[in-house]
């Protein structure tokens, strides 16, 4: 959990920090362009070049602002154990659902649906820790047997 944390906050500061610089080196910019571009040789052009700049490194840091959003999800499945237990016992029910996956599927072969081997393989390892309610209702009834 600890380090769920750490990995999404110290993220966010990477992907916060230079937005936050560049807004500041902004202000100095505009404050002291104009006395620079009066000493400039074509005054109007040198200001249109430094605006270009400073709206080139405003988009930069936008993306990487945006990015931290996108990232937080792969920083959670990375470093949550209870996340990526969640989203197995979700993704579980999801695919577990006939109905939906007959309909939907490009795979539905009169009816059926056709899963290979290597997805069902993937799909069983990856969660095999999850709790079901197969899993559940074997674990309770091997403790009423025990009693």
């Amino acid at each position: 959990m600890i380090a769920l944390l750490l990995a999404v906050s110290f993220t966010f500061l990477a992907a916060t920090l230079p937005r936050c610089a560049t807004l500041i080196a902004t202000e100095f910019i505009k404050r002291s362009l104009a006395e620079t571009a009066a000493n400039a040789d074509n005054p109007a052009l040198y200001q249109a070049r430094i605006y270009g700049a400073v709206q080139l490194a405003l988009a930069a840091t936008d993306l990487l602002m945006y990015a931290n959003h996108a990232v937080n999800f792969f920083l959670y499945c990375a470093t949550g154990q209870k996340f990526r237990l969640q989203l197995c016992a979700v993704l579980f029910i999801v695919l577990r659902q006939p109905q939906l996956a007959a309909t939907s599927s490009p795979f539905n072969v009169g009816g059926a649906v056709v899963e290979s081997s290597v997805h069902r393989h993937r799909r069983t390892r990856r969660c095999e820790n999850v709790p079901t309610d197969r899993n559940m209702s074997q674990k309770s009834v091997q403790r009423q047997a025990a009693i």
